[in-house]
This record gives C-alpha cells, structure tokens and sequence, in this order.
C-alpha cells in the first residue's frame, strides 16, 4: 500500500489511496498512516491531514512502536440521515505484534474519529504495559 525509500522518502501509494508518512527526524522512527473512506464521504487533502493531526497527537507516545496505522472512514447509512451513522475504524500494526483494531460509530465524523483514537490508545496502553509487566516479570 505504501512504497517507502531509504532515507525516509515518501512516494504515493497506488491509485485510488490516499497516504501520509509521519517521520520523527530527531529519533529517526516511521510511522505511516493511511487514510481510506467509502464514497459517501468526501475525502481529500483538507481531511487526511485533519485526521492524521489528530493520530499523530493521540499516538505521540507509541510512534517508536508502531509501524502503520490504517484508517477507515465510513458512512454507515449512505445518504440516509441517523443516529451513530459515521463509523472511524482503526488498525495499527506494531512490531512485532499482532494488529490492534477498534472501531467508534457517532453522529459526526469528527466525534468518530476521536473516539476511535481514544479507544486505539487505550488499547496499545493496555497490549505495551502487558509487555512491560512480562519482561519485568521474567528478568
């Protein structure tokens, strides 16, 4: 999905994805982050970097550790107007690690979005200091 070079280039992914890489100069960490949405939201530039503001401020922490976050933005009812119809699924990948993915369905995708990243950053504090406490455990 993403084509990465050395030196922390970035090219763009295939057609019809959207892609953003976040790289860290002072520690040298990559963490993509890659932006999907089904056609009854209206994607683009203005929205991918809204999204992956927000990520990069929610995640902050955890960017040494994660390697991809995907991102899925979803109008559960189409043109049809209700309650809890936006959907924002996430699934981060770190090393290795099995993926973590979580979902938040609200009436806005703004609300959906920071709700997913709350509940991913939950759960990446729950999966790392689960590691933390084994490895303290064991030496």
């Amino acid at each position: 999905m993403f084509d990465l070079v050395c030196k922390g280039q970035w090219k763009p992914p295939a057609p019809g994805g959207t892609g953003t890489l976040f790289r860290n100069l002072k520690k040298g960490y990559t963490m993509h982050i890659q932006v999907n949405s089904d056609n009854h939201i209206q994607g683009g530039s203005r929205l991918e970097h809204w999204v992956r503001s927000t990520l990069e401020a929610a995640l902050e922490r955890f960017e040494e550790d994660l390697t991809r976050i995907e991102v899925h933005l979803r109008d559960e009812n189409g043109d049809k107007p209700g309650p809890h119809d936006k959907r924002c699924q996430l699934e981060a990948r770190a090393k290795g690690l099995t993926p973590i993915s979580v979902s938040h369905k609200s009436p806005t995708l703004e609300t959906a979005v920071d709700g997913a990243a709350t509940k991913l950053e939950h759960a990446l504090s729950h999966q790392f200091g689960k590691l933390k406490s084994r490895r303290a455990t064991a030496a």
